[in-house]
């Protein structure tokens, strides 16, 4: 007994099943081999202490079956199989097959019990699935082995054209394959490749079908069988056949793409969309396509691109940007999913577009103005607040916290708002914040001042609005503020300076009025309004040209007004204004008319002084400057008789003294004679030229000396082809003395060139020049190129006549005379104009 037992232990600790062996009639189990751990989830040495340890882990819904079954076998009246539940070390719920067999010993005395168990879990749970699936499933389920049908679910059956299993069990699968699938299905039916396929089915009329099959190896009853899930995809294929005729209506863009990114369908709205023909982006890439390489704001698409197409899981929603055939550019909100085949494999993405250009543009338009309304909120100090009533809570804006100078890093409460509001002003906050809480009426915009964290005074314009809920009652109050701390200043400042220029305007000695667009006064000064004899209340606000011009000038002063608004430059003008009692007073006016800001006539302003006493002395002055022009005029005719009188005198004079050269016998009393003559003929042109002259204080002096050197050639017949005459003379005057002077100056010296020298017809030049230089003074220079004057000669003791009267005039002129004797004879005279 003791090597049987040695040998059976060694032999079923091999097997793969649970075996024990249970003693009759004491029931204790007197060996468990090493399977027991696997099948139970429990260690052997737990059944070998205690004989009912499988009582204490069967699950109470087979507990009392197992004990009868217990209790049977240990009779000896045998059931196989026999399955229950049991509960393992870890809670689990195991099914177990239980066989049973009779144990004898050599005399045949039944001894004991060999009990042979299996985990039929995995089992359990399939028929559990499988009976599900044949009563839920939408699928065909189909279990075969070897390519022969074991098993159809009702759904597989009626796919097929059958009523019953029955009809298909022991059927080949080849049976009810369209021939052109035979390969594929024989691959995953019989070869046992896993997968999903496609397939054409037969039904039992004959008529076929397609299908979508997914197949697996499963065990089944301890060994391997196929199990495949049938759908029917005829609904799908019809749809797929329609597929291009649908999405062509939709008007969204609809694109397929292979793994790599190139574009393998796309809808009629997404080549209108984009601009392009189907055949120049079937078979293109995405990118530089419809989607551009870098986009505007200089990223690089490509690698977003690739990724899309390697892992779509992390763009099931995304925006970007994309490109039209003409370059525009567009925003697009893709919705991605990835196309797989049978076996699950990636084999291109379906993406749909909404074109998002329209907003996204106004979400950057949105966000500038949001910029640019917080810029402007920082710019003129704005902010805004909300008082919730029932929670007694305060919401403020950033440029509100800055402005009251707060720490937002503590609560801001209405308390402590109304700690920094201006002592003077928080009784009237507060009454104003109750009246808007009760209905009542409150100005729309408020005034009042706070004093910040550093003793800063601050004025603030608020403007509030009161919410209230469905039932009347008010919830909240919304309100804004603004520092208008320095425009309050500016205001003040502007006031004082408004009040103090309508201080001078009111205290001016002269006019002011200004004269709304509508014509009537809305200013007048004091010293207008005492002139006219009104008072300010009798002024204002009445038409200016009924009430305060004479009807006579009314259209006059109308017609300025008009040609103001033309020609918006100050005006000067003259008219009369009437005072409250008749009185007339001609005023000079300065007049201007004000624009506003668009450019519109504003007002009229005058600035004007009273001239009817000035006008009195102009036309006095006016009567006696005419008197005075009268008389002056008679005085030149007069001044002109005398000139042309003293011309005749001296041509006279002339005259008698030429008829005495017929009477002179010696040359010497002929040349004084002629000398004297040329002399009397210096002083009768001088008086011939102003008599001819407009001026006659004042004597061309270049035309003169021209016609006084004509004179002399003539007198003394030189012949211009033996003596050059060089005259260079500045334009200028002279007055009479300093003309006679310079006269009978320039007499002497070419009168005495014209007779000394040049001796038996020499040749030479003779020379006048006359310069008026910048210091008034006038530089004269006049000679010869002759023999010149003996240098014996002492010119400042000179008995001569002509050289005496040459230096004599030079210092009655007042001015120096030198002279040069060096190739020929040059005198230099300068001397101050008069």
């Amino acid at each position: 007994m003791e090597f049987e037992t040695n040998f059976f232990q060694t032999l079923v600790n091999q097997l793969e099943c649970a075996v024990m062996f249970r003693e009759i009639p004491s029931g204790l189990i007197l060996f468990a081999n090493d399977a027991v751990l696997s099948v139970f989830g429990h260690p052997k040495e737990k059944f070998l202490e205690n004989s009912k340890f499988i009582e204490e882990i069967c699950h109470s819904d087979f507990y009392q079956g197992f004990l009868k079954f217990h209790h049977d076998n240990l009779e000896g009246n045998i059931r196989n199989p026999f399955e229950y539940q049991i509960i393992d070390s870890d809670n689990n719920i195991r099914w177990i097959r239980q066989q049973t067999k009779k144990y004898h010993d050599n005399q045949g005395k039944f001894v004991g019990i060999q009990i042979s168990c299996e985990n039929i879990t995995t089992v359990k749970y399939r028929e559990t699935q499988l009976a599900y699936l044949d009563k839920a499933s939408t699928e065909g389920i189909i279990l075969s082995k070897d390519g022969f049908f074991l098993s159809l679910n009702r759904q597989a059956v009626r796919m097929l054209g059958y009523e019953k299993s029955s009809e298909l069990i022991g059927k080949n699968y080849i049976d009810f394959i369209s021939p052109e699938f035979n390969k594929t299905v024989h691959q995953h039916m019989v070869k046992e490749i896993d997968g999903r396929y496609e397939a054409i089915l037969k039904k039992k009329d004959g008529t076929t079908f397609p299908v979508k099959i997914e197949g697996r190896r499963v065990e089944f009853n301890g060994e391997m069988i196929r199990a495949a899930s049938v759908i029917d995809i005829t609904r799908e294929r019809e749809y797929e056949s329609n597929f291009v005729d649908i999405v062509n209506t939709v008007k969204s863009i609809i694109l397929k793409t292979d793994p790599d990114g190139y574009i393998t369908f796309i809808n009629k709205f997404g080549e209108e969309f984009f601009g392009f023909d189907p055949d120049e982006l079937i078979g293109q890439h995405m990118l530089d396509t419809i989607v551009p390489h870098i986009d505007s704001t200089g990223t690089n698409l490509k690698p977003m691109i690739a990724d899309l197409s390697t892992n779509p899981e992390k763009y099931t929603e995304n925006i970007n940007e994309n490109q039209k055939k003409n370059g525009e550019r567009v925003w697009i909100a893709w919705s991605n999913k990835p196309i797989t085949d049978h076996e699950g494999n990636q084999v291109g993405l379906l993406s749909v577009g909404i074109d998002l250009t329209d907003r996204k543009l106004a979400e950057e338009k949105l966000k500038t103005n949001e910029a640019n309304l917080k810029l402007a909120e920082a710019i003129a100090n704005f902010g805004y607040w909300e008082y919730f009533i029932q929670t007694h809570k305060l919401k403020t804006s950033e440029e509100f916290n800055q402005i009251f100078d707060l720490n937002t890093e503590a609560e801001i409460t209405p308390e402590l708002l109304f700690s920094i509001y201006h002592p003077d002003d928080k009784e009237r906050i507060t009454r104003l914040i109750q009246k808007m809480i009760n209905g009542e009426n409150v100005p729309d915009i408020t005034e009042y001042r706070i004093i910040d964290s550093r003793g800063k005074v601050k004025t603030l314009w608020s403007m509030t609005k009161l919410y209230k809920d469905q039932n009347n009652n008010p919830v909240k109050i919304f309100g804004t503020i603004q520092d208008i701390s320095n425009q309050k200043k500016l205001t003040d400042q502007l006031k004082k300076q408004r009040d103090f220029n309508e201080l001078i305007i009111e205290a001016s000695p002269a006019f002011f009025v200004a004269i709304n667009k509508e014509g009537k006064t809305i200013m007048m000064n004091r010293k207008m309004r005492e002139t006219l004899k009104y008072k300010l209340e009798e002024v204002v606000g009445k038409n200016y040209l009924q009430n305060f011009i004479p009807k006579e000038e009314q259209q006059y002063v109308s017609k300025i007004f008009e040609n103001m608004i033309n020609h918006p430059n100050p005006t000067l003008s003259e008219n009369y204004i009437i005072s409250k009692d008749g009185k007339k007073y001609l005023t000079e006016w300065h007049g201007q008319p004000i624009f506003n800001d668009e450019n519109e006539l504003d007002f009229f302003v005058g600035y004007g002084i009273d001239i009817t006493q000035r006008r009195k002395y102009e036309i006095l002055l006016e009567k006696e400057q005419n008197d005075l022009k009268k008389s002056l005029q008679e005085k030149d005719v007069l001044l002109k008789e005398i000139h042309h009188r003293v011309k005749n005198n001296l041509q006279i004079i002339s005259s008698l003294i030429r008829l005495q050269k017929p009477k002179i016998s010696d040359d010497k009393t002929l040349q004084i004679n002629i000398d004297f003559q040329n002399r009397v003929k210096t002083m009768s042109l001088i008086h011939e030229t102003l008599y001819r002259s407009d001026d006659l204080g004042k004597l061309d002096f270049g035309n003169y000396i021209q016609n006084l050197v004509s004179n002399l050639f003539r007198t003394y017949q030189k012949s211009p082809e033996l003596i050059h005459l060089e005259i260079d003379i500045d334009d200028f005057e002279l007055n009479l003395d300093q003309a006679i002077s310079c006269g009978l100056i320039i007499n002497e010296i070419i009168s005495n060139a014209l007779k000394y020298a040049f001796p038996e017809k020499s040749r030479g030049t003779i020379f006048i020049k006359a310069k008026k230089r910048t210091d008034n003074k006038i530089e004269l220079i006049a000679g010869d190129t002759g023999i010149g004057i003996p240098k014996e000669i002492n010119l400042e003791k000179t008995e001569t006549l002509g050289l005496q009267l040459i230096i004599g005039l030079a210092k009655q002129l007042g001015g120096t005379i030198k002279v040069y004797r060096n190739f020929g004879t040059k005198f230099h005279i300068i001397f101050m104009e008069e």
